[in-house]
């Protein structure tokens, strides 16, 4: 694999630097679709890159499970105990969560629901173009982001005011790692923890 680096993949200053590592997924998806990457910091993990192998691969969960995350896991940090989001179970379980909230994304659901779609998401583009710093948006954490939690929280009956501490929550419990999300000394495991509540 001397084509490409994969430390490509998981390092945010490389991220910064460079940009998205376009040509290592690339290289990837011509010659080695189902990649077993390790790199040093990181505990190992899977990168599927093509359509094919992610249907083959979703069906296999015994062997490909989410259970103990989908974000990258730094080399000798402990192992969380498994939460119950629906994006983090395997089968049988996650099926029939994923039933409860499936009639409310179908096309006609949404359709039927369009003015209030529309309202949050100009809601949330609003405050985004009047965000802190004039003239600066960040496209994934003013819109992108937001949008999906404020749509979940809306179906679950969060009110509005409380949107932005569900999404600053959220993201402390996937973002553990990050300083942003941490109080002094916590480990990431303890961040979590404090974010699930």
């Amino acid at each position: 694999m001397s084509a490409v680096d994969l430390a490509d993949l998981v390092d945010p200053d490389r991220f910064a630097s460079d940009g998205y590592p376009h040509d290592v997924w690339t290289y990837l998806r011509e010659h080695d679709p189902v990649a077993r990457v390790e790199v040093p910091g990181y505990e190992p993990f899977w990168a599927v890159t093509r359509h094919a192998d992610v249907v083959a691969v979703s069906a296999r969960a015994e062997e490909y499970s989410s259970a103990q995350g989908i974000t990258l896991a730094r080399a000798g940090a402990p192992v969380l105990p498994p939460m119950d989001l629906v994006v983090l179970m395997d089968p049988p379980r996650h099926g029939p969560m994923r039933k409860l909230v499936l009639p409310w994304f179908t096309p006609k659901a949404v359709r039927a629901r369009r003015d209030e779609l529309s309202d949050i998401a100009r809601g949330i583009v609003d405050d985004a173009v009047a965000g802190e710093t004039p003239g600066a948006l960040d496209a994934v954490g003013d819109i992108a982001a937001p949008f999906p939690l404020a749509l979940v929280a809306w179906i679950l009956g969060v009110p509005r005011a409380d949107w932005d501490r569900l999404f600053h929550l959220s993201n402390a419990v996937i973002g553990k790692d990050d300083p942003e999300f941490r109080r002094g000394d916590d480990s990431p495991g303890r961040t979590a923890q404090r974010a699930r509540g």
